[in-house]
């Protein structure tokens, strides 16, 4: 079975509003899930976005817009600056940056 059969039977649909893919596999403890490739951990959303949609770029990060750390549905995905990332984001440092 390869790798990318094995995570795909680790997801499961999310609410029909959201469209999310919730990722059922392993996680990071806070919400982000992770895949094991040649034993090593990855964050499964950065997985799947590679995968299905491009290669990200060196010092970029991947946002998710649904919200959702646990979604990998590649469509939820978006490559953003760690400051454009942390701006989005929903705790204080994002909160204080919008006020900006």
């Amino acid at each position: 079975m390869t790798e990318q059969w094995r995570a795909r039977i680790r997801i499961e649909a999310g609410p029909l509003e959201t469209s999310c893919w919730i990722w059922t596999g392993p996680n990071s403890g806070n919400g982000y899930g992770r895949i094991s490739i040649k034993h090593r951990q990855h964050a499964a959303h950065r997985i799947f976005y590679s995968l299905c949609r491009d290669a990200i770029p060196e010092g970029m990060q991947v946002d998710h817009l649904c919200r959702q750390r646990a979604c990998v549905n590649p469509e939820h995905l978006d490559i953003v600056t760690p400051r454009e990332n942390t701006r989005r984001g929903n705790g204080n440092a994002g909160i204080n940056a919008r006020k900006l």
